[in-house]
């Protein structure tokens, strides 16, 4: 899912007593304000608006939300205090409320910058003579989901990614799992070998019913062989198909197909007992991991792991629960060997992240 993040400010302080003069105060007749409105005309409210949005541009210009914090779906309001000095310097910033990972430290490495803009801010005034005056600072960090659009280009395609039928194949699923079943080709040169895996196709289905291939996965790395007839199995249901709508007209739609490659030869019987209970493993996990039981999802993963160690789709589901538990040596070690294996693309951003 993508995120965009949100982040805003409140100036407030809270009424105290005067304080000696070599503390900052916290309420005083003028506030300070950030650099930007001091030519401008208006009433103090008006010039005190203007502040706080210029202060609010350079907080958004220069804050990265954490990539950890994102990663993790950290987010909430961090608090950071620092004085405004008489000559309109920033003086001892310091975080006062924390959210942990990296939120609190952005928000501080953002403040410290005000010392390196070209104009200081306007220190506060009490009685006609400016004054230290201390600020509190909230700056919220939020994750906001993005609506997914209707569709996306795909080449020259468009795939449209919100309907409000979905394409069907003629007879429904339990057909195309019939047709499937009936018309693979296991490629005689795996039987000895007793290869076995999956291979998903990620098939665009078009306004007339015809199909072609927009992905391929090869979970185990079968090879060549598998995946061509993964290819043919799937160009030869074009014209099978019911497409998808939005309202009352047909759009293109990708459909995901699994194709299980199982040998068909006695000798591969145990290969194939023990594949039926990875792959039942591996699905309880994945309900657990869905579930947010994580530590079980992953010891379900980590058996179907044992009796298939190069299987990219238990590797990649196992590396997830781990970023999630931030167990990031772990979540690496299985994510990279699922690239390996899988030759996909999905990872490369994050990986040097979790392989410092």
């Amino acid at each position: 899912m993508k995120y965009l993040f949100s982040i805003s400010f409140l100036l407030f302080s809270i009424a105290i007593f005067a304080q000696p003069k070599e503390e900052p105060l916290q309420v005083v007749e003028q506030m300070p304000m950030f650099p930007g409105c001091q030519d401008s005309t208006g009433t103090s409210a008006e010039l005190k608006q203007c502040s706080d949005q210029k202060m609010l541009q350079f907080i958004y210009q220069n804050i990265t939300y954490p990539e950890v914090d994102r990663a993790n779906g950290n987010e909430g309001t961090v608090v950071v205090n620092f004085v405004v000095e008489k000559d309109g310097s920033i003086s001892n910033p310091k975080i006062v409320r924390d959210l942990g990972e990296k939120l609190g430290e952005e928000a501080l490495r953002v403040v410290k910058l005000m010392n390196e803009m070209p104009e200081r801010w306007t220190p506060g005034m009490q009685s006609g003579e400016p004054v230290r005056v201390s600020f509190n600072l909230p700056v919220k960090f939020k994750l906001e989901t993005v609506e997914e659009p209707e569709f996306v280009l795909a080449g020259r395609d468009t795939v449209w990614i919100r309907f409000d039928k979905p394409a069907v194949y003629e007879g429904g699923d339990e057909a195309l799992i019939k047709y499937i079943d009936e018309e693979i080709i296991y490629p005689e040169a795996g039987q000895d070998s007793c290869c076995i895996g999956v291979v998903e196709i990620n098939l665009l289905v078009k306004t007339d019913g015809s199909v072609s291939i927009m992905d391929l996965i090869d979970y185990s790395n079968l090879g060549i062989d598998y995946q061509f007839e993964a290819i043919k199995l799937m160009n030869a249901t074009t014209g099978r198909w019911t497409p998808a709508y939005s309202g009352e007209r047909p759009v293109n739609t990708s459909f995901n197909i699994r194709i299980v490659f199982r040998p068909n030869v006695l000798i591969c019987g145990d290969k194939i007992s023990d594949f039926q209970i990875a792959e039942q493993l591996a699905n309880e996990g994945a309900l657990l991991i869905e579930a947010q039981k994580e530590e079980e999802g992953i010891a379900k993963l980590t058996e179907a792991l044992d009796l298939f160690p190069d299987n990219g789709e238990y590797l990649s589901l196992r590396g997830q629960a781990y970023i999630t538990l931030q167990k990031t040596e772990e979540a690496c070690l299985d994510l990279k060997r699922a690239k390996e294996i899988m030759v996909v693309s999905w990872y490369d951003a994050l990986i040097p992240l979790l392989c410092k």
